[in-house]
């Protein structure tokens, strides 16, 4: 047969290998480990924080230097929704430190002892 008849000939559809099937078997599952790992993270932290996450999974795929032969490799990157960082008040004195009470308020103390 031909160049030019194998270019002519219809394609014949072919069933594409399951995706999930490759995640198992690229680098002996561990990108599938890894992001099922992330998935339950980030579901864990959706569920403490009520915002929202993601997961990205980048595959990459390069001729592998021998006929019919490619390298195959990828990234996870999750992105976790976090909690508000607890918040304290501070007040600057005049020596520009942080005070919990306010240096120009009186204290009880000092009123019931007549300080002024």
């Amino acid at each position: 047969m031909s160049d030019h008849d194998k270019a002519t000939e219809p394609a014949v559809e072919v069933e594409p290998k399951p995706f999930a099937t490759f995640l198992i078997e690229h680098a002996r599952g561990k990108t599938h480990d890894e992001l099922s790992r992330a998935m339950r993270d980030l579901l864990v932290a959706i569920d403490q924080t009520g915002k929202s996450g993601s997961i990205t999974l980048k595959v990459t795929v390069v001729p592998g230097g021998a006929p019919g032969a490619v390298v195959v490799t990828d990234e996870v990157k999750s992105s976790l929704p976090r909690g508000e960082r607890p918040k304290s008040i501070f007040f600057v004195d005049e020596h520009m430190r942080l005070q919990r009470n306010d240096p120009r308020q009186m204290s009880l103390d000092s009123i019931a002892n007549g300080d002024n």
